[in-house]
């Protein structure tokens, strides 16, 4: 280490860098952040539990989820519905805390940046970056597709001076950060009486002839598994996925409308599902995140614009796909047969709301963190662009803007 570095190193400088070399700044763009001081998340995190397993909220005791288990075969899993996209040669950071993550008999805990298979009880085709506690010990490792990449258990951590106090029992805070393109680098870190101290590091250099994670986008995941008889419990509080050294969101536009089809005659105070966008099945690991969306009125009837997560149509759209892009889409003017009745949308999460006068068109930009995710299971989110007519009659035209995040 140069001289500068040991000084740097002694005032306690040491995470000071990030995992392409360059100093740490300050400035970083959050891709997905999570608290459970209020609730437990439910609009952020999608829940599967198998057999006796189950997630309590403790937001008075701990901030965040209680993870149980008490039967063979129980399983708990909370995973982000967004996946988080990596920009080319840029640090991505992923710090997670938690607690409880010790040793128990028969129980699998895990805590990362990854994902499995969508087929329960979904742990298979691991990929990504993870923390794992089993009775045999904790690790941290790393999986590509299935295949074990890294693993490092506790005994053999890197710096173990400063691990004497270290309590997986108790609350923790830990930290993940890897360099995809540009260098192929993951360190893993855990906070100390020391500061942040690095507990293993990995190079990916003259291994292998594949990527050392099949995906760099990955969502949030915390996991309990019963292997045995036995009872486990692990708490699940709050994390946080940060792109490092990027000034910008950058991605790929696109763009979807109702061409010259319209809605027309709308009943009054009914909600009409007008356009709709999804990912691809295949390409669940692609982000999505809305930028805009526009109506243009064509009768003198007052209108509602209105933006949904989720929630159902009475009749069943025909989903359509565009070359080069990642997503699906419809439109209610000419993808559902049978009437405006088909087409009357209900439930969801409302995420944006407008009015506009008869006759008149409206066009936003809309800025939003939340994108556009999966279920553990595979299945896509959908998102809705719904019109109200406040009075009889109305109809209209809509068109809809979103990026990509390869």
């Amino acid at each position: 280490m140069s001289y500068f570095g040991q000084v740097l190193a002694n005032l306690g400088f040491r995470n000071q860098k990030s995992v392409d070399g360059r100093l740490r700044i300050s400035q970083q763009i959050s891709l997905g952040d999570y608290k459970q001081y209020l609730n437990n998340a439910g609009g952020q995190y999608n829940t599967e539990l198998i057999g006796e397993g189950l997630s309590t909220y403790e937001g008075n005791v701990i901030g965040g989820s209680t993870f149980t288990t008490t039967d063979s075969a129980d399983v708990v899993i909370r995973q982000t519905y967004q996946w988080h996209n990596y920009f080319a040669g840029k640090p991505q950071k992923i710090e997670l805390t938690t607690s409880r993550f010790d040793k128990q008999t028969n129980i699998t805990k895990r805590l990362g940046y990854y994902s499995s298979n969508t087929t329960t009880p979904f742990n298979s085709t691991l990929d990504g970056l993870f923390f794992e506690s089993t009775d045999a010990g904790i690790y941290c490792k790393i999986y590509r597709a299935g295949t074990e990449i890294f693993s490092l258990e506790q005994a053999n951590w890197l710096n173990q001076n400063e691990l004497t106090n270290y309590d997986p029992t108790d609350f923790n805070f830990h930290k993940i950060e890897f360099l995809y393109l540009g260098g192929v680098i993951a360190n893993f870190w855990i906070a100390t009486e020391h500061g942040m101290t690095l507990i293993a590091s990995y190079e990916h250099i003259g291994v292998d002839h594949n990527a050392f994670i099949k995906s760099p986008n990955q969502p949030v995941r915390y996991e309990m598994r019963q292997t045995g008889v036995g009872t486990g419990e692990f708490n699940q509080i709050c994390a946080d996925v940060a792109t490092e050294g990027q000034s910008s969101i950058m991605g790929v536009n696109n763009s979807y409308n109702t061409d010259g089809n319209k809605l027309t005659s709308l009943s009054t105070n009914v909600r009409y599902a007008m356009l709709g966008i999804r990912q691809k099945a295949a390409s669940r690991n692609v982000p999505l995140i809305l930028t805009g969306g526009s109506i243009l009125s064509t009768t003198n009837d007052d209108m509602l614009l209105e933006i949904f997560f989720g929630g159902t149509t009475v009749g069943t759209p025909t989903w359509g796909s565009t070359p080069f892009t990642n997503e699906e889409h419809f439109s209610s003017a000419s993808d559902i047969a049978g009437g405006n009745s088909q087409r009357v949308h209900s439930g969801g999460v409302l995420i944006y709301s407008a009015y506009m006068q008869g006759g008149d068109a409206i066009t936003n930009t809309i800025q939003t963190i939340r994108r556009l995710g999966s279920y553990i299971d595979g299945q896509t989110e959908e998102m809705y662009i719904c019109i109200t007519s406040l009075t009889s009659n109305g109809g209209g035209y809509g068109a809809v803007n979103w990026v990509e995040f390869i």
